[in-house]
Parts: C-alpha cells; structure tokens; sequence
C-alpha cells in the first residue's frame, strides 16, 4: 500500500489501478476459498454426525430397541439428506425386525395360551362327565379357544333320548319345576342359564316336551351361527309329539333355525304350521311379514303383520314394520302417522326418523324433513 501511496503522489494512475485490480482478484479468490473450506468442513461434520446417529441405531436394533432406532433413522432422514438412502435401508432393516420379533413374541405368548387352553379344556371335560354336562356349559365364553367351545359344544348337543321309561311323579314334577325356571330364564333372554336349566328338566324327565322344545329354542338362541347348535336343535325338536302353546314354539322355532340358515320355503312352512295352530302367534307372523316383504308380496305382509299389532298393539317393532311397508308402497300419509306415533311414544330407533323425514319430504314438508333427519 505504501508503493500505491507512492505511485498516487508520483503521479502514476494507471499502474495503481493495475494493481488494485490484481489485489482485488486475489482477495476474492481467496474469500471464495474460504467459503468452499467451510461448505466442505461444514459436510463433512453433518455427514460424520449422521454416521454416528445411523451407528447408533444399528446397536439401538441389535439390542431390539425398536422405537428409539427409528426415531433415530427419521431424524437423519428429515435433517441429512446426504445419508437418506442409508437411513431408509436402516428404516426398513428396523421393520423387518420388530415384525419378526412380534411375529416371535405372538408365536410363545399362543405356545403358553395353547398350552394354557389345554389344561382348561381338560378341566373343563372333567367337570361336564361329573355333572352330566348341565353346568358346564355356563363356562362358555368368548374368551375361550376353538378347541374348548368345540368340546362345549360336543356337550351342548348331546339331547337326552326319548326312548326312556316313563318316570315316577316326583320326578315329573321336578322336572317340571326345573322347566317352569329353565323357561323363566328364556324369556328373560338369559339363554345360556336357559339351556342348563331346561337341559336338567329334559334329563329329569325326557318326555317333557315343554322342557324339550324350549330346550331346543335356548340351543339354537345360544349361538344361532353354530351350524352345530342349529343341527342339535333340530334333533330335538323332530320327535316332540306336542299341542297347543308348546307346538306352536316348536314350529316357530325350527321356522327360526330354517330362516337362519336360507332354508325360506321350510322356514315359511314351519311359521305358516305355528300359526295354523295359533294364528294370533306374534313371532310367528312377525317373522312370516318379513319373508313376505323381502319377496315383494306386500299384501300377504301387511296381513300378517297386521295380526301382531292387533295381537301386541304397543309394539314398537311392528308399528316401525307397517311403516316400512308404507313406505315401500309410497303411502306417505300412512308412514308418517305410524312415524309420528312412534316419536310420540319416545322411540329410540334413529331409523324411525329418518323414515319420518323421507315421508314429510315426499308429502312437501321439506323443512320439517330436515328436522326430522337432523334428529336421526
């Protein structure tokens, strides 16, 4: 700088200038070394810390860490681009691990319930030959395996036969008391404590046809997809030589098993047989209705259904069945006053009000239509 002040004084412009040129030049090239050193100083940091950071993921998955080796494999991911192919390959070795690990952990933790299972079942078998299989089916539940409701079930259907002796009047009417119970608990949808109930009566006395068809009824009501149960059912039913009430559940209920497993024209006999003999049977035409609606016959469930209100006049579910007739027939006025009774008397139903709302719409209520469906 001291040679440019003397240039300057000496009068020399030009060459100062050449060599302000030349000294610039340098001081940029120099401040853009400067940068590049840092760029390449400052990656090679972030690329040794995700090393590090993958490192350590590794030894988080070796130890079966799960979660913490894939947050840290995210964080690279989302922060060092320069390491995401490696952070996903370390991401996909962390999936394939813990569904192996669970895929293990699931196969010992079914070992020791199997294991577990056999043992109940076992217990289980011992109890139903001591008490003849009448208590042991109220062990049934959800929780249970296959194996142990397979050999609830083996109990379940094995019916009592009626080729017995006739039995002594006390016995008769012991088992008439446990019928009158076994009943008790039917109708109160208690079905499980039904079926042992009734399944001690029909033991006491298998010649009481009572005991027998609502035994056959709690079986099949227990598990209406057993294929089983609905078979055992039906056995017991076939050779019960009953009258009156008791007949009419007979036929209704094997309508009942039949509609359950697509048998429609059996079921539509064994309902049609229930109300020949009874023709005021809610159930029965109840039932009868709704096959006759699914097949477009209309009339024929009107009829019926019908019959159960006049027979039930307070029953929410008949009255919601007219109204559904109604409104497959477009005879809004009729739908909507079977609607309306049903809202007044505090249905729960949310279909109700949405059938309501469909009816006022068609009748030009729009509003009301809205109000209707804003309730369901």
């Amino acid at each position: 700088m001291v040679a440019v002040a003397r240039r300057l004084s000496n009068g020399g412009c030009s060459a100062v200038k050449m060599e302000l040129d030349r000294n610039g030049t340098y001081i940029r090239w120099v401040v853009i070394a400067g940068l590049l050193a840092a760029l390449v100083v400052g990656l090679t940091v972030r690329v040794r810390s995700a090393d590090r950071m993958l490192a350590q993921a590794r030894v988080h998955l070796s130890e079966e860490r799960f979660t913490t080796a894939e947050q840290a494999a995210l964080v690279v991911i989302a922060r060092f681009r320069l390491r995401s192919t490696r952070a996903m390959e370390v991401l996909a070795e962390v999936h394939r691990a813990r569904d192996a690990a669970g895929a293990r952990m699931a196969a010992e933790r079914a070992l020791r319930t199997e294991r577990a299972l056999d043992e109940q079942a076992e217990r289980i078998a011992v109890l139903a030959q001591r008490v003849g299989g009448l208590e042991a089916i109220t062990l049934r539940s959800a929780t249970l395996s296959e194996r142990v409701r397979e050999r609830l079930d083996e109990i379940a259907v094995r019916g009592p036969t009626m080729g017995e002796p006739p039995v002594s009047p006390d016995r008769a009417n012991e088992a008439e008391a446990l019928a009158a119970a076994g009943i008790d608990h039917y109708r109160a949808q208690r079905f499980m404590r039904a079926e042992a109930t009734l399944r001690r009566a029909v033991q006491t006395d298998p010649h009481n046809d009572r005991a027998r068809v609502y035994l056959a009824a709690a079986v099949y009501r227990t598990d209406p997809l057993n294929a089983k149960r609905r078979g055992a059912a039906i056995g017991l039913l076939q050779d019960v030589a009953a009258t009156g009430d008791v007949a009419v559940m007979a036929r209704y209920t094997l309508g009942a098993i039949y509609d359950q497993e697509g048998a429609r024209e059996r079921a539509i006999e064994s309902y049609s047989a229930a109300l020949a003999l009874r023709p005021d049977h809610i159930p029965s035409n109840r039932a009868l209705g709704r096959l006759r609606f699914e097949t477009g016959r209309f009339d024929a469930a009107e009829e019926h259904w019908k019959r159960a209100m006049a027979a039930l006049p307070g029953s929410e579910e008949v009255r919601f069945d007219l109204m559904r007739l109604a409104i497959a027939r477009e005879r809004w006025a009729e739908a909507l006053e079977h609607g309306e009774r049903l809202a007044a008397s505090g249905s729960r139903l949310p279909a109700v009000y949405a059938l309501v709302g469909r009816a006022k719409r068609a009748l030009g209520d729009c509003d009301g239509a809205v109000v209707a469906w804003e309730r369901a």
